[in-house]
């Protein structure tokens, strides 16, 4: 559990560190298909620039996506039930102390 956290924790880290950066801004993540418009003098011709650091961010962006996903939609199905919402903050609380 210990060991878990402190992973989620890095990746959340690393994840505010690569959003800091100007270089992962133009940075696509896997699957993402880029937009119609083009910036002022782009040619059209691609180049495979991005480093180890940008790879390894937009790794970490896809992860904490798909972590923010998961945890909406599992939010999402516990809406209406009775009880949760209370559960949930005492949850919050206990793990506090």
């Amino acid at each position: 559990m210990r060991i878990s956290s402190i992973a989620f924790l890095l990746l959340l880290f690393l994840g505010a560190i690569t959003l800091t950066t100007s270089a992962h801004t133009a940075t696509l993540l896997p699957g993402e298909q880029p937009s119609a418009e083009q910036p002022r003098g782009h040619t059209g011709a691609k180049q495979d620039t991005s480093s180890w650091w940008d790879q390894a961010a937009a790794w970490v962006w896809t992860k904490q996506r798909q972590f923010h996903r998961a945890l909406t939609r599992e939010l999402r199905e516990l809406r209406g039930k009775e009880g949760v919402g209370w559960t949930l903050v005492l949850m919050s609380f206990l793990y506090g102390l």
